[in-house]
């Protein structure tokens, strides 16, 4: 069965909740985003790539079984603001960002959306579903961005929407350990 592997360039909206933050377990790793001071933890069994292109880096999930069609993963995309840009809201940004969602995915559903803090930097999460045109199934998206020192940051987390995930969990605290 083919596998994919997909990391969409989106982004989001702004609600409020707070996020922990937890001491990360011995058999984690780091790796940095340098150009942009970012680090971001994972499991050392999970493989980071920083050199396909498409995102600063992806990191993917061990396959579950052979039979496994979709290898879940993450992905950052950052880039330095313009100088039209540097006024942009996290108003704006986010209508800008929702209407390439839509604009991209077909089926999209909205699951929830809020304001998490990580670190002390507020990110704002979208939880969503939707079907891209050459995968033949849904997919799941948790997604956060956030404007930091003039720079734009997005990091999925792409899953199989049909199939249970059994990383979700660990998926959220990968997400968790962001830090600009």
């Amino acid at each position: 069965m083919k596998k994919y592997t997909i990391a969409i360039v989106l982004t989001i909206a702004v609600f409020n909740t707070n996020a922990q933050t937890q001491a990360l377990p011995k058999d984690w790793t780091c790796q940095p985003a340098s150009e942009f001071n970012l680090k971001i933890c994972f499991p050392q069994q999970w493989r980071f790539d920083d050199t396909t292109k498409g995102a600063r880096f992806f990191i993917f999930t061990p396959s579950e079984s052979d039979t496994d069609r979709f290898v879940q993963n993450f992905n950052l995309q950052a880039s330095k603001l313009g100088d039209d840009e540097k006024s942009m809201t996290a108003k704006q940004y986010t209508d800008l960002n929702l209407k390439e969602i839509k604009n991209t995915l077909t089926e999209f559903k909205q699951a929830s959306l809020k304001e998490v803090i990580i670190k002390g930097v507020k990110w704002s999460e979208l939880i969503y579903t939707g079907k891209i045109e050459s995968i033949p199934y849904k997919l799941k998206f948790v997604q956060r961005y956030t404007i930091y020192k003039g720079n734009a940051f997005v990091i999925t987390y792409t899953s199989d929407a049909e199939r249970k995930d059994i990383f979700y969990p660990v998926a959220l605290k990968v997400l968790n350990t962001a830090s600009l």
